[in-house]
């Protein structure tokens, strides 16, 4: 009866251990998925960033202003650094 409680007892630790294996790879992934997602978002804003500094250089301040307002609408949270770094751009543009 001993060894069958031990033996039980083995069983349910193992499923316990795959099924945080099972948790701990779901997680991985995740944080795979948010870092990719991260690198797509940071790519975006510096080619929003990119579009606006063109627009300054040709002197289109049209451009640079839906360049400006493209970001808010890609970026409406603070959650991304690149509304602040627009924000100061446009302070410095004095769009």
């Amino acid at each position: 009866h001993a060894a069958l409680t031990m033996a039980q007892r083995g069983v349910q630790l193992d499923d316990k251990l795959a099924d945080a294996h099972v948790v701990a790879g779901k997680i991985y992934l995740s944080m795979g998925r948010f870092t990719d997602a991260q690198r797509e978002l940071d790519r975006l804003c510096a080619n929003l960033m990119l579009q606006l500094q063109r627009s300054h250089v040709l002197k289109d301040w049209a451009a640079a202003r839906d360049a400006l307002d493209e970001i808010k609408n890609y970026f409406p949270g603070p959650d991304h650094p690149c509304p602040w770094k627009a924000e100061q751009r446009r302070a410095e543009l004095k769009l």
